[in-house]
């Protein structure tokens, strides 16, 4: 976290927009980046991600079934606020599993016309 929380300090000094998503472990860092923290609208375990973390003996499937049913959750909510607000960074934090395929979503999405924002490629 702290590399990022450096660049984005300077991004938002240079006048760039910047939202930043992660927990709320993580709430004050980025409050300090200026950046604009927001909390995922759905939490993830984050007591299954410690277990597995700390604990090598917990079952690996767990930790990626978890982030699969996070990142499911909030793809619809991401994809509002990117289409509506039109920041000019949005930053995910280490749990991005999901953002490959938020921007192949976004893309049919503008395919379909369903959308006028163009994501980028």
């Amino acid at each position: 976290m702290n590399p990022v929380t450096g660049i984005v300090h300077e991004l938002v000094n240079s006048g760039i927009d910047v939202i930043f998503y992660s927990n709320n472990d993580f709430k004050s860092i980025i409050q300090k980046t200026g950046a604009e923290f927001r909390n995922y609208s759905y939490p993830i375990n984050v007591d299954i991600v410690r277990r597995n973390l700390k604990d090598k003996g917990l079952s690996p499937l767990k930790l990626f079934i978890e982030f699969i049913s996070f990142s499911d959750k909030i793809m619809k909510d991401l994809v509002h606020d990117i289409e509506t607000e039109r920041p000019h960074l949005i930053v995910l934090d280490m749990i991005s599993l999901h953002t490959k395929y938020l921007l192949k979503y976004m893309h049919k999405r503008y395919e379909k016309k369903i959308t006028n924002f163009k994501p980028p490629k």
